[in-house]
């Protein structure tokens, strides 16, 4: 079966061609045009399984400029061979434990990533860590209106398994934490899949990027 639905399953932007999956958005401007394609094969999450999906995204060039662009799903972060979910789960399955990382077994099969990948991710998301929390709690917040959130955290959100332990750590370590720890507890009562609320948080934290 493709793995299409578990990555891709509310994008139209991908398609089926004779090359394999293609990812395509608009041109970027009237003066953009096709200029082959940038070939990634992402390790992404499908029926609780890690698989490979080979995905080619559409490269843009500017004819006046001579610039190109490539259309990047939203699940792709430039940096990681493995999808959006991937990277986040395991840096929450390390955050929630409440011992380290080497003791940390990781929710599906194969056991992949290795630990060292886990925490040069984490490493990368901690210089992100405040926006990252601020577009998470933006997407639940709009998800859960109009109540507001502490009408459904009265006492708090529940503290991660690991909270003493990334107390000891640095200020975005706990902000990053926060941030996954609402994402992880607000899925399951706005019955929406932690995919969904992952790629509006993506989308929110590359918007405020570009301000």
């Amino acid at each position: 079966m493709s793995p299409r639905p578990a990555i891709f399953a509310t994008s139209s932007s991908l398609c089926l061609e004779p090359r394999g999956w293609v990812f395509r958005c608009q041109r970027p401007g009237p003066d953009w045009h096709g200029h082959g394609y940038t070939t990634k094969t992402l390790s992404i999450l499908h029926q609780g399984r890690l698989v490979n999906l080979e995905v080619h995204k559409q490269r843009w060039r500017d004819t006046a400029g001579g610039d190109t662009v490539h259309d990047r799903p939203p699940r792709d972060l430039c940096w990681a061979r493995y999808g959006l979910v991937v990277v986040f789960r395991a840096i929450w399955a390390w955050m929630n434990a409440p011992r380290g990382l080497h003791h940390v077994d990781w929710p599906w099969e194969p056991e992949r990533p290795d630990r060292r990948t886990v925490q040069r991710w984490l490493a990368r998301l901690l210089t992100e860590a405040l926006a990252w929390q601020v577009a998470i709690r933006d997407v639940v917040v709009d998800h859960l209106a109009p109540r507001p959130l502490k009408e459904w955290y009265p006492t708090g959100l529940p503290p991660p398994g690991g909270l003493v332990r990334w107390a000891r750590e640095t200020v975005q370590a706990g902000q990053l934490s926060n941030g996954l720890s609402l994402l992880e507890n607000s899925a399951p009562l706005m019955n929406i899949s932690r995919t969904q609320l992952l790629v509006e948080a993506r989308r929110r934290f590359e918007a405020r990027q570009q301000h």
